[in-house]
């Protein structure tokens, strides 16, 4: 499927999930709710809260401004998805590019999408009912303890997330460690704006520390000139120790 198609795929994917792709007077004043917001933050402010009360309303238009076949395309070059993949997304929001997975790459597999809001996770089973969608689970809880079982996930992604950003970000590739399959196909992806990650070798410090082994990091812009990255890794593999010599 070439970049052409799966945008237009995408596009319509959209359209049916949360809308039209909103117009700049609507975006700006998105902008200016996310801006208020997160100046009104103190240290005694509730992140979590401020998703569930308010930015879960105004979410459905920022994923209508998402057209990202590109961020496609990288995927399908690096990551297996095959019809029956198990998928966990961190930080999912409302889930709405897991959709999409789920109805043209894996619609036989299980994907668990896993953010801290309920607001965010209540919307998004809301709109995979909607779209009749019947694979994905919503799940609240800490991207630092998955309420997934240990090797039984063949993908896990982390997209459009600061999370790489905080302190917890060791806690969280530990989990990703934790749940991914142990063999050579598995992969965790993660995306973020490419001005807000360290450079390369940095990046594979960070990995390798928490048993995750460095894959490939690649590059696009999105419509706004936006430059994203994203970043492929695997789990490290134990090495077989070999048989001893047989003494004749």
């Amino acid at each position: 499927m070439n970049t052409l198609k799966l945008g237009r795929l995408y596009k319509k994917h959209l359209i049916e999930s949360v809308g039209n792709k909103p117009s700049k007077n609507e975006l700006s004043e998105v902008d200016e709710i996310m801006e208020k917001s997160h100046q009104n933050l103190n240290l005694n402010s509730n992140i979590k809260n401020l998703y569930d009360k308010k930015l879960a309303q105004i979410w459905p238009r920022i994923v209508a401004n998402e057209n990202s076949p590109d961020e496609l395309i990288i995927l399908k070059k690096f990551v297996q998805i095959r019809n029956n993949s198990n998928i966990t997304s961190i930080a999912s929001g409302l889930g709405v590019f897991e959709m999409f997975l789920s109805r043209y790459f894996c619609p036989e597999g299980e994907i668990s999408c896993i953010d801290f809001s309920r607001e965010m996770n209540k919307k998004g089973a809301e709109i995979s009912r909607k779209i009749k969608l019947k694979n994905l689970k919503f799940i609240t809880a800490s991207a630092t303890e998955l309420p997934i079982r240990d090797n039984t996930q063949d993908i896990v992604l982390a997209r459009r997330t600061g999370l790489s950003m905080k302190t917890i970000w060791n806690k969280v590739l530990r989990e990703v460690n934790r749940v991914l399959l142990k063999n050579d196909k598995s992969r965790f992806v993660y995306t973020v704006q490419a001005n807000l990650i360290p450079q390369k070798e940095k990046i594979k410090i960070q990995l390798r520390k928490n048993k995750l082994d460095f894959v490939s990091k690649k590059e696009f812009k999105e419509s706004d000139g936006t430059k994203i990255a994203i970043i492929i890794a695997k789990p490290i593999l134990k090495k077989r120790a070999l048989p001893s010599p047989t003494l004749k």
